[in-house]
């Protein structure tokens, strides 16, 4: 008998410690000097970044969390790369300063702009795209949820098991670097917390 709760304690231990250790990693996209940024996938479980190395050269510099919210829109037209602005025939809330990510429907890929403006059935980005928009390609607005203070330096900010940020069940979360004219994430990474 005590041997049986022994496996059954050994088993269950294993298991809980298994369900925690679903992890993400990687390094930050450089999409210009200022735009710096890595986007966790969704996993099953919240996000929860537990580690971060990065360099801004910014004395006064930031990292900053990003939620989805509920402006998600399924793109219809296909603007070419290069172009700013996008077309929808959804009705939008998006305004001017928000945060967009661009996931391309065929590859995954994803790309984050900052509107310049916009109207119900117009965005105009604040930069070019990088790569062509096709038909099923999905917008989604970002809001701000968090900000580390990181200053011009290489640092590490280690939460020794414990959260840095703690994003949405299921939802991606977006990671982004503040830095005037140079800067990278190498590193974000943490697990799907249940």
């Amino acid at each position: 008998m005590k041997q049986l709760l022994f496996i059954l304690a050994l088993v269950f231990g294993v298991s809980l410690a298994n369900a925690q250790s679903v992890t993400f990693a990687g390094q930050g996209t450089v999409q210009s000097a200022t735009n710096i940024w890595f986007l966790v996938p969704p996993g099953d479980g919240s996000p929860r970044v537990e580690f971060i190395n990065a360099a801004s050269d910014k004395a006064a510099s930031f990292i900053a969390f990003y939620n989805p919210s509920g402006n998600q829109i399924v793109l219809t037209n296909t603007p070419t790369a290069g172009t700013t602005n996008i077309t929808f025939t959804s009705n939008s809330t998006l305004t001017n300063g928000d945060f967009v990510v661009i996931r391309h429907s065929a590859t995954g890929n994803t790309w984050k702009y900052q509107v310049g403006a916009a109207t119900a059935t117009n965005v105009f980005l604040s930069m070019p795209l990088s790569n062509a928009v096709v038909a099923g390609d999905v917008l989604q607005e970002y809001q701000r949820a968090g900000r580390v203070a990181w200053g011009a330096a290489t640092n590490s900010l280690n939460a020794n098991g414990g959260g840095i940020f703690n994003g949405l069940r299921a939802q991606p979360v977006l990671v982004e670097l503040d830095s005037t004219s140079a800067g990278n994430l190498n590193v974000v990474s943490g697990i799907y917390a249940r």
